[in-house]
């Protein structure tokens, strides 16, 4: 897990433009984070798309409890993680940055919501709830590991 992390310091990385007072690094392009937010992105759509008569019955049992209420939390952390890394390879990490990572997630959050109901599914607020509870505990994981990595956001843009 340290090498997850290191990837987000603060250190200046070869060719990169110098850092502005205040600015998050930006750090260099790597495969894998778009590669993992693609995966993260495809994996939330199906488990939310899956119609809930083509779930196996065992597997229904067992999960159903697990993912229809609590798996909602992980999953959006997680996608404003891995955007928020995707992200900061290319544009400094400012608090609109964050903003934008924040309402992209909600969105996509609604969206999985409102095409639930074209699959057979019955979409939820409180299922838009836990992914709301997801992007705030994501988002501050990000904050408090930029915060620790010696950054801030700017402050004024």
């Amino acid at each position: 897990m340290q090498g997850f992390w290191n990837a987000m310091d603060n250190t200046a990385i070869a060719g990169d433009r110098p850092k502005r007072p205040g600015e998050v690094c930006v750090r260099s392009s790597s495969k894998s984070d778009w590669l993992v937010l693609m995966l993260t992105c495809a994996t939330i759509t199906i488990v939310s798309l899956v119609p809930e008569g083509q779930i196996p019955s065992g597997v229904a049992t067992i999960m159903q409890p697990v993912v229809t209420n609590y798996g909602h939390v992980p999953a959006y952390a997680l996608l404003v993680i891995l955007l928020t890394r995707v992200i900061s390879t290319r544009v400094p990490v400012t608090r609109r940055i964050l903003a934008a990572i924040v309402i992209s997630a909600m969105l996509f959050g609604a969206m999985m919501e409102v095409l639930q109901l074209l699959t057979g599914r019955t979409a939820s607020l409180e299922d838009l709830a836990y992914d709301g509870v997801g992007v705030v505990i994501g988002t501050v994981l990000m904050r408090f590991r930029l915060c620790c990595a010696g950054a801030r956001p700017v402050q004024s843009e």
